[in-house]
């Protein structure tokens, strides 16, 4: 009807406003504001994950997520907008008929991660550098173009920074494209060496 393609139109229109906003801020403004407090990972997964079963039920999502809290000191409604940004990423840029995976886990030196894998097409080689610059956009063989702002992944990159987190991406023909995210439980955690400086190990090796 005409009213939903008009409120189809303003919510666009509010998506584009946001990603602006928060490009001024992590850009202009020092990075983009994080209000940490007491929060479960697990719980914040499996929010988006369902708000995303909802909006996508002909897609399979796969969740490996423990049913034990991975508790933690994050702004909650940031880390969903990171999770949901690169799941969004991960639905657009695999097939329709390929799974997507999301897995949470803990890690030593009181660090947590969660990654997101998708299968399809590898990033070009060339482009993994600069994908957490502004204004870039994933494209290559069997990419689609599509219209896009490419703020997506520099916003979820500051707002990982923001929590002195890593923000890490592995993308081979075999393996499908895996971004991570590691973040430590406390703010203090974060100045010491820890999983977060590692490199992404592949899936087999995680496995292993």
């Amino acid at each position: 009807s005409v009213f939903e393609r008009v409120a189809r139109g303003g919510e666009r229109i509010r998506q584009v406003v946001d990603l602006l906003l928060d490009f001024s801020r992590a850009r202009l403004g020092g990075g983009n504001p994080v209000f940490p407090q007491a929060s479960d990972l697990s719980e914040i997964c499996r929010s988006v994950v369902d708000e995303f079963h909802a909006a996508r039920p002909g897609r399979v999502i796969e969740c490996d997520i423990l049913d034990s809290p991975l508790v933690g000191e994050w702004d909650s409604e940031r880390l969903a907008q990171v999770l949901a940004n690169l799941l969004d990423n991960a639905l657009k840029y695999s097939p329709a008929d390929s799974p997507v995976r999301i897995t949470a886990c803990p890690h030593a030196a009181g660090a947590v991660s969660v990654e997101i894998h998708n299968q399809g097409p590898p990033i070009p080689e060339e482009m993994i550098p600069k994908l957490f610059e502004p204004f870039r956009r994933v494209e290559g063989p069997g990419m689609s173009s599509r219209t896009s702002l490419g703020l997506g992944l520099y916003i979820v990159h500051s707002i990982v920074q923001a929590h002195r987190g890593a923000l890490t991406v592995r993308s081979t023909g075999a393996e499908g494209t895996t971004f991570r995210v590691c973040l430590p439980r406390h703010r203090q955690e974060a100045e010491a060496p820890g999983p977060c400086e590692r490199d992404l190990p592949s899936p087999q090796e995680r496995s292993a």
